[in-house]
């Protein structure tokens, strides 16, 4: 099962545009493939490495991988074709930013934006 972090990840993209997502802790990929078949949305959504300052007391993400998709029950996320490299960075943390209210156009533009920045 995955785990709310209590925490927002902004990104800004290459148009300038800042983009927010709800951060979520996750043991592996299999259980993010259980915990989103009951998730009925579209969204962005990106992995990022999560680190703790204890200089500043504060969680900071670092930036994997940033994807897309009509709808989180049906993305496989068991079987991203991502999955190794992003599983060889430790990363533990998914962000999401839901667009249910957009065209499949939108959000793919909205992807592009962010991979171009």
């Amino acid at each position: 099962m995955i785990s709310y972090l209590n925490e927002e990840y902004k990104m800004t993209g290459a148009s300038g545009r800042e983009y927010t997502f709800t951060m979520y802790g996750f043991g592996t990929f299999d259980e993010l493939q259980e915990t989103f078949k009951d998730y009925p949305h579209s969204g962005l959504y990106v992995f990022t490495i999560r680190n703790y300052s204890q200089l500043t007391g504060v969680y900071t993400h670092e930036p994997v991988y940033v994807g897309q998709t009509g709808d989180f029950q049906t993305r496989d996320f068991s079987n991203h074709h991502k999955r190794e490299k992003i599983e060889a960075t430790g990363s533990h943390s998914i962000g999401v930013c839901l667009t249910d209210q957009m065209s499949d156009e939108h959000r793919k533009e909205m992807e592009k934006d962010l991979l171009e920045a």
